[in-house]
């Protein structure tokens, strides 16, 4: 776990700084380094989808796979306070 700490600070930290409805990519191909085993075959492993999930909750996101992009797109709630560090 402590070796994706730096990737997943950068991203709450980007995060933080969005307008509500706002969104952030994660590349399908930057899944494994962030949220590990991450996306085999345009499928995410159960294990990664629960703390992707679990991530975008705890920034004050929504999270949403877009399989013709490739991309989880991080959408930040309109009610959302600055995400927490």
């Amino acid at each position: 776990m402590p070796g994706r700490q730096p990737y997943r600070m950068i991203i709450r930290h980007s995060i933080s700084g969005l307008a509500p409805d706002a969104t952030f990519q994660l590349r399908f191909d930057q899944m494994g380094d962030v949220f590990p085993p991450g996306v085999a075959g345009g499928d995410i492993h159960p294990d990664a989808l629960s703390d992707l999930k679990a991530f975008a909750d705890d920034a004050g996101c929504d999270v949403v796979k877009d399989n013709e992009a490739k991309v989880f797109l991080f959408r930040k709630r309109k009610d959302s306070p600055t995400a927490k560090y």
